[in-house]
């Protein structure tokens, strides 16, 4: 891997709401100058881009951090959580519940499937954003 290259910070964002993954994409253009942001729209897509399966072949990135929305099409966001803190090559790439729920059994059943954080998405678009930026801040300093 080239030097410049290790200098990414990859995130991964599953979410089947495209307003959401725009809103997050363009703030982190803001916020994050060595990010690169990939998206997908369900949870199957999610597990298919971290193993690399499917339409993302091999030279699909490893993601620094990933942000999962829990109510995803075909395998919802805990489901994925689930998977990635279970296999020996995943479980240690930070995974943020970015949701907009904010049920008490669904927070402890994140952080019982091995969330490293959980966080409620705001209604507001200033907040959103500020929400996105921050969380990409915190963990690409952590993550390193």
């Amino acid at each position: 891997m080239a030097k410049s290259e290790s200098r990414i910070f990859n995130i991964l964002y599953a979410d089947d709401n495209p307003s959401d993954i725009e809103l997050a994409s363009e703030a982190l253009d803001e916020a994050c100058l060595q990010c690169r942001f990939f998206s997908v729209r369900d949870g199957e897509e999610a597990l298919e881009f971290l193993h690399q399966h499917g339409k993302f072949t091999r030279n699909t990135p490893r993601p620094h951090l990933i942000l999962l929305d829990w109510n995803m099409p075909k395998i919802n966001g805990l489901e994925v959580l689930q998977t990635i803190k279970s296999d020996k090559n995943l479980y240690t790439i930070p995974s943020i519940m970015f949701t907009s729920s904010s049920r008490e059994e669904d927070i402890r059943a994140a952080y019982g499937a091995g969330a490293n954080c959980y966080v409620v998405k705001p209604i507001h678009l200033d907040l959103f954003l500020l929400r996105i930026k921050s969380i990409v801040q915190h963990w690409k300093n952590v993550a390193r």
